[in-house]
């Protein structure tokens, strides 16, 4: 069976759209169902089920730019990590080691020093992680 443009249609409207109304499945629009409605607005608008990214998002109540930002390739905050990032409970018991000996030492912890540490501290990691995967080297 041939791949038909329409079949991709039937699907998101099926999935997204109540067919006896017309409308979003969606009864409320809360902050918990935001990130679901902004990929239904994505997806209904890829397949031409709105003219528009503006209507998209006035139908499903999300806000413009966040539809056009998912619609481009950006991913939501919540996958950025960055600075939020979770440490593996080895790393964070390393950074603990750190602290407490800093503190037994009579040392204060500053916020500058502390900073450096898990720099230098990730650096170090990454450098390990890099190595490990690289595998041994063939001469």
């Amino acid at each position: 069976m041939a791949y038909d443009s329409s079949d991709a249609e039937l699907a998101a409207v099926e999935r997204w759209i109540d067919p006896a109304t017309g409308k979003p499945n969606y009864s409320r629009f809360t902050e918990h169902n935001l990130e679901e409605r902004t990929l239904a607005a994505v997806e209904l608008y890829r397949d031409a089920h709105y003219p528009n990214i503006k209507n998209a998002a006035a139908a499903l109540e999300v806000p413009y730019y966040r539809v056009y930002g998912r619609h481009k390739g950006r991913q939501p905050i919540s996958h950025n990590g960055g600075q939020l990032a979770v440490l593996t409970p080895t790393e964070d018991q390393a950074l603990l080691i750190w602290a407490h000996r800093q503190v037994m030492c009579g040392h204060h912890i500053q916020i500058r020093r502390h900073r450096l540490h898990v720099k230098r501290y990730s650096e170090l990691l990454v450098a390990i992680r890099r190595s490990r995967s690289a595998g041994p080297a063939v001469t």
